[in-house]
């Protein structure tokens, strides 16, 4: 239940900089990764505009495992 709640804080937080902390210019990609990894977002530019599609694009709930290394094989070593 504790891990439910650090969780849904840490969607929170990162709305909260999707829409107000993140300035224009940056750019933004999401991803999930569980036991595996799938890219939510490609990398995206962000402007005052797509913001709602940035916070979107986040996951609503936790679904399992937390696999990081898929996070990051998926879409920064295809980037380098």
């Amino acid at each position: 239940m504790q891990a439910m709640i650090i969780v849904n804080y840490s969607i929170q937080g990162c709305n909260i900089f999707l829409r107000d902390g993140i300035t224009e210019c940056s750019q933004v990609g999401i991803v999930t990764f569980e036991s595996s990894a799938t890219t939510t977002l490609q990398l995206t530019d962000v402007t005052e505009d797509n913001r709602d599609v940035l916070t979107d694009a986040l996951p609503k709930r936790a679904t399992g495992g937390t696999n990081i290394g898929a996070g990051i094989k998926l879409n920064v070593l295809k980037n380098l």
